[in-house]
């Protein structure tokens, strides 16, 4: 895991780029594409692993094997997890790769004496290859066969460190200001490649808030923001106390104060409203709003798809400003089921014929309605849609801006197949995401030193980089001087540079000490025969332990090198004499 994360730690440095615009979170805003290519940088570099090349020749643990033996444990190792219950629910594309892996362990047929005898007489293998040997060759065969499955687990595992490494990231990023944009792609789909959107804002920490309530006419509430401080119309359902929902307007007296009252516009008689009062400031939830049904886009190829919003009344879409006058021109006093039933029925008990519930839809239902820009036209792809609440018709809701009801639709739309199917399959942006951050990654060290000044440029006014200047404070102030690096003629040669690697002389190999310490270390635990928590290999038999206590005999006496040569003849080996006495100072 510590090989993967610091490959992977590489790799986000040299995306820094895409991962401080969209946020760097595994597969949601990238796909699995980025961590294969991570996999595949992991392969190049394993197999390249020996710092000296000469050297390959003799280590007997070639970096072919080392590639091919971590493939090996990378896949034990998730698997063991598994089994463990550590990872409940893994994909599925890896949970089959382990199945397939596990068939083709049950059928692989373990080498022994007689195969080892027939390959050498055909010359196959060496004379004095050992069974040891040719059995870890054979085995490391079986995993170059089933290589590809086994890159399926391992690119599981690089997304699991890219995840962890992701949160860490972001959390660093915070503090140096950088923190991404963007970190919701169907948000983002919505926003910034749709038409429709009126300051449409997404892709932040949503959170309700608080504002002043507006003056004028046909304001609305839907609860928790007004209640009725006196009572005066004497129609009306509500008592003094009682929480308010429904149509109000507001309007300042003679006295500069902002007085509520029941009732969508003022009517002759003022007495006749209900007085309202504020519980606190009216709740909403900043977003933005989406233009109503009939908005008329432009053929852009920058936003090729449409979101409007709208009223269904009985299956027919109607902009919501013109359906909220339709239906508040009907009976104020009766319920919406009563006026637009839709297909809603009552659900009896089929024993006692009791009413238990309702199925169907109501005839008034709020929705959004999702649509691409082709040759010129308006092509419908799906809606999200709600059913209005079964109130009076007096307290119906409207379809605003910055309101939860938007944001319910909106997230409706989210889980919509047909959304998905445009957002993850016909146009995947974590794809493409990850195809931009594997771009970003190729093009990072390249892009270094691309910008030069002009050639000769080394005066105090023209040598690129920073320079000091004095401001009218008589201050020290740091200034652009030219963009970017010196001309490549210009930069001091190898000769001023005797005892530090310039960037040009540098040949932009990464890890190259990492690797070759990963090998190591990873094959002195991979000869264990047996694996174990605390990392220590089976040690039980005899030619192990005679080997062990041969290189103590070897060994200097514990704190022997502390002392100095003077004290060092004064050491005696046991403090006792050949009679179990203890020793006089003359002995």
């Amino acid at each position: 895991m510590g090989a993967i994360r610091i490959y992977a730690s590489v790799h986000f440095i040299k995306s820094l780029s895409t991962f401080t615009k969209f946020y760097p979170k595994f597969p949601e805003t990238y796909s699995s594409l980025y961590a294969s290519y991570i996999v595949e940088n992991m392969e190049k570099s394993f197999k390249n692993a020996q710092e000296a090349q000469w050297l390959e020749f003799f280590n007997p643990f070639k970096d072919e094997e080392f590639w091919y033996a971590f493939l090996e444990q990378s896949v034990q190792m998730y698997a063991r997890r598994v089994d463990s219950g550590e990872i409940e629910t893994p994909p599925k594309t890896v949970l089959e790769a382990l199945t397939e892996l596990n068939d083709k362990q049950e059928t692989y047929e373990y080498a022994d004496r007689e195969d080892l005898r027939e390959e050498k007489s055909d010359g196959s293998v060496s004379f004095f290859k050992t069974l040891k040997n040719y059995r870890a060759e054979k085995n490391l065969e079986a995993v170059q066969k089933t290589e590809d499955l086994a890159k399926i687990v391992l690119t599981e595992l690089v997304v699991e460190q890219l995840q962890y490494m992701g949160a860490k990231f972001v959390e660093n990023l915070k503090v140096a200001g950088m923190s991404p944009d963007i970190f919701d792609l169907d948000y983002y789909l919505l926003t910034d490649l749709t038409q429709g959107g009126i300051d449409l804002d997404l892709n932040k920490e949503i959170k309700e808030e608080a504002t002043d309530f507006e003056e004028g006419e046909e304001q609305y509430t839907a609860g928790a923001e007004l209640y009725v401080k006196e009572k005066n119309d004497e129609d009306t359902e509500f008592e003094e106390g009682d929480e308010y929902v429904g149509y109000y307007h507001a309007y300042t007296d003679e006295d500069g104060e902002i007085v509520y009252m029941s009732g969508e516009f003022q009517t002759e008689d003022p007495d006749s409203h209900d007085v309202l009062a504020p519980f606190a400031g009216k709740v909403t939830v900043p977003i933005g709003d989406v233009e109503e049904y009939g908005y008329s886009p432009s053929n852009s190829i920058t936003q090729p798809f449409v979101i409007e919003k709208y009223i269904s009344i009985n299956e027919t879409k109607h902009a919501p400003s013109t359906a909220q006058d339709y239906i508040l021109a009907q009976d104020q006093s009766l319920n919406m089921a009563d006026v637009f039933p839709g297909t809603m029925e009552l659900v009896t008990d089929e024993t006692s014929g009791e009413v238990v519930g309702v199925k169907g839809e109501m005839g008034v239902r709020y929705g959004l309605l999702f649509s691409i820009m082709i040759g010129g036209e308006k092509v419908e792809i799906t809606t999200a849609e709600i059913d209005a609440l079964d109130l009076p018709l007096a307290q119906f809701m409207p379809f605003d801006g910055d309101s939860k009801l938007l944001l319910c639709l909106i997230n409706l739309l989210k889980r919509d197949h047909k959304f998905r199917v445009i957002a993850h399959y016909i146009f995947p942006l974590n794809k493409i995401t990850s195809l931009i951050a594997v771009y970003n990654d190729y093009a990072f060290l390249p892009s270094i030193g691309e910008v030069t000044a002009a050639k000769g440029a080394s005066g105090p006014n023209t040598a690129a980089g920073m320079k000091v200047e004095i401001d009218a404070d008589g201050r020290a102030v740091s200034a652009l001087n030219a963009e970017g690096w010196a001309n490549i003629v210009d930069r001091p040669g190898s000769m001023l540079t005797l005892f530090v690697k310039t960037w040009d002389e540098w040949d932009k190999q990464l890890l190259r000490n990492s690797k070759s310490r990963i090998k190591k270390i990873f094959k002195a635990y991979y000869n264990f025969r047996d694996f174990t928590a605390d990392g220590k290999g089976d040690e039980d038999d005899m030619g192990k332990l005679f080997t062990s206590l041969l290189r103590e005999r070897f060994k200097p006496a514990a704190g022997q090198r502390l002392l100095p040569w003077w004290k060092s003849r004064m050491l005696r080996t046991s403090p006792f004499n050949s009679k179990g006495e203890l020793c006089e100072k003359e002995d």
